[in-house]
């Protein structure tokens, strides 16, 4: 018996995503999904996977693009050693016209359809199992109509995609609990659907995570993203079972560290400009806060830019201006103005005038508020006396409150 089986997980991949956000980058953002999916096979091949996980939303549509889909399969039939297993989910269910169904996939690729099944790796005592969505949603959960008797002198694994310990039971993407799923005596459960890497999740005897997605959509992506990789090993056991049940002969350790991938990010990045007095600095100042956060490939990633701060009276960002200036320096970007004026409220407050009653009175309210020391009342103090002080300008002002 071998006891050592070796994965990679991942899921959520959303291959031939449209995009749209960026309509003149969609095209060489479709091309680094695929850059992407091909570290996965890499990976795969440097470290001998004898099986690769692909929990649910493969592609992006229940019905891509067929050249897409066969050159999907090309990649897979580069993998000599490493079986692959797919979970449809909820983008990509396992519908009738699904390509899943119409198109001739690799001898080393299991698509997991609407029952529960399994493969089994003899040599590893070991077994997958794995059921997939049939509609873009799933109300009831994918195994409350299963049977589920699993065999103890196997490891078993589950592969799906849905809601893991969601807020709601009525979730419409196949709701699942970590205690149900533990309860039915899985040793690790993979699973697709949320896009951050969950960390390994123990309940009881079974693991449970979420790879991710290992390449962002947008910026509520953020941050870095990769698949899940590493080893299942079968312990030989000498425990007895004082029950009178015959004993489990192993236990299973679990060895599975999130592995990054992407080579681009999308950045969600504050840059304070406070003090700068002109559209040049102002943008120069950007591109040096766009390579601090993004590292020697900042160029490479896409970046939702929000200026913050306080600039001079007179003086406010051009975002025509900036973007001019900018354009061509990376991937992507957008420009967002949050800055506030900087007044200077030590020569107003002197005024004889309307204006400085009013900034000695917003003041005063200040001070109650810091001598408080409650944040929601400072900040509110101090926005009133920011948006008053607009007001008196003559400027125009939308303000929603929360």
């Amino acid at each position: 018996m071998k006891d050592i089986f070796r994965l990679v997980q991942t899921g959520d991949l959303h291959l031939g995503s449209p995009f749209t956000f960026a309509p003149n980058q969609a095209s060489l953002l479709q091309k680094t999904q695929i850059e992407t999916f091909w570290s996965i096979i890499r990976l795969c091949q440097e470290q001998q996977a004898d099986a690769l996980l692909i929990a649910g939303d493969f592609f992006d549509q229940p019905n891509p693009d067929r050249a897409l889909v066969l050159a999907v399969c090309e990649m897979l039939n580069s993998l000599t050693h490493t079986r692959v297993l797919i979970a449809p989910g909820n983008h990509d269910p396992f519908g009738l016209d699904s390509p899943y169904r119409t198109i001739e996939w690799p001898e080393s690729v299991t698509i997991f359809g609407e029952q529960l099944d399994y493969v089994e790796f003899a040599d590893h005592h070991l077994r997958i199992y794995g059921i997939g969505f049939t509609a873009t949603v799933s109300t009831r959960p994918l195994l409350a109509d299963q049977a589920i008797d699993l065999d103890s002198d196997f490891a078993n694994v589950l592969l799906i995609h849905g809601d893991l310990d969601g807020p709601s039971e009525q979730s419409p993407y196949n709701a699942l609990k970590s205690a149900d799923l533990a309860n039915k005596g899985f040793d690790y459960v993979a699973v697709g659907h949320i896009h951050e890497f969950s960390g390994l999740k123990i309940q009881g005897q079974t693991s449970l995570a979420y790879a991710g997605c290992p390449f962002g959509r947008g910026f509520d992506e953020t941050g870095s993203k990769g698949v899940i990789a590493g080893t299942l090993q079968l312990v030989p056991s000498r425990l007895s079972d004082l029950s009178g049940q015959k004993p489990r002969p192993f236990s299973v350790k679990i060895s599975l560290e999130f592995a990054p991938l992407a080579s681009r990010q999308f950045v969600d990045l504050a840059v304070d400009v406070t003090g700068l007095t002109d559209q040049q600095q102002l943008a120069d100042h950007i591109l040096a806060m766009m390579g601090q956060a993004g590292g020697q490939h900042f160029r490479d990633n896409l970046y939702k830019i929000r200026l913050i701060g306080a600039l001079p009276e007179g003086f406010s960002p051009v975002l025509a201006i900036l973007e001019q200036r900018l354009a061509g320096q990376v991937c992507y970007f957008k420009i967002r103005d949050n800055t506030r004026r900087a007044y200077q409220l030590d020569r107003l407050i002197t005024e004889h005038s309307l204006r400085g009653a009013f900034v000695r009175q917003a003041q005063a309210k200040i001070e109650e508020a810091r001598t408080s020391k409650d944040p929601n009342q400072l900040a509110a103090a101090e926005l009133a006396l920011e948006l008053g002080l607009l007001v008196m300008q003559g400027e125009g002002i939308t303000y929603a409150a929360d």
